[in-house]
């Protein structure tokens, strides 16, 4: 692959050995790239832009879940320790 940004990470180029020599496929841990794709109603700015939206509001609300169930949680087990007592 000419460009990095063409690579679809399919690992062909490493399963012939003399490729698994001379390619080293790794990652960036604190990167990704990813492309996006529109019938044209939409263009693509508005489109990410509304998608991580609605991904903050998922993990907003996916946090809120955990600290109740954490915090129900905890209640139960007060309740547990006063009813042995």
């Amino acid at each position: 692959v000419e460009s990095t940004g063409d690579c679809t990470v399919c690992r062909e180029c490493v399963r012939e050995p003399e490729w698994a020599e001379r390619v080293e496929l790794t990652r960036v841990k604190d990167h990704f790239i990813f492309s996006v794709e529109s019938t044209g109603a939409m263009d693509a700015e508005r489109l990410v832009k509304d998608a991580l939206g609605i991904l903050k509001q998922k993990a907003l609300d996916t946090a809120q879940l955990l600290k109740d169930t954490l915090a129900q949680r905890a209640d139960a087990a007060a309740m547990e320790h006063d009813d042995a007592l």
